[in-house]
């Protein structure tokens, strides 16, 4: 069924859209705007979108690893702003490495 739905889409804006949508049914419309002490649904958030860009197509996987960073920063900073600076350092050392040099060393 899994590639069933993944040879559906015929282009980068299906897959987008397609993104869109798993993104709401996987973590919800509102996981970016928890009120604090809801950390866990921010990691959740991004492990399930990070599992289902891996899972694409070779062909849909580049384009569609672009929404990884932004979540990946927008949770961080959300972990921040609402006090949970150790959940949020915690955070960036498990999934720094899914970025290569683009996510800063911290100190």
């Amino acid at each position: 069924a899994k590639m069933q739905d993944e040879a559906q889409v015929s282009g980068v804006p299906q897959a987008v859209d397609k993104v869109q949508r798993r993104l709401r049914e996987a973590v919800g419309s509102g996981i970016l705007f928890h009120p604090a002490g809801v950390v866990w649904s921010y990691e959740r958030a991004y492990t399930k979108v990070k599992e289902w860009v891996d899972g694409m197509l070779d062909m849909y996987r580049r384009e569609l690893s672009a929404v990884l960073y932004p979540l990946f920063v927008r949770s961080y900073l959300e972990m921040v702003h609402h006090g949970e600076g150790d959940h949020a350092a915690s955070f960036m050392a498990r999934h720094r490495e899914d970025f290569g040099d683009s996510a800063p060393e911290l100190s």
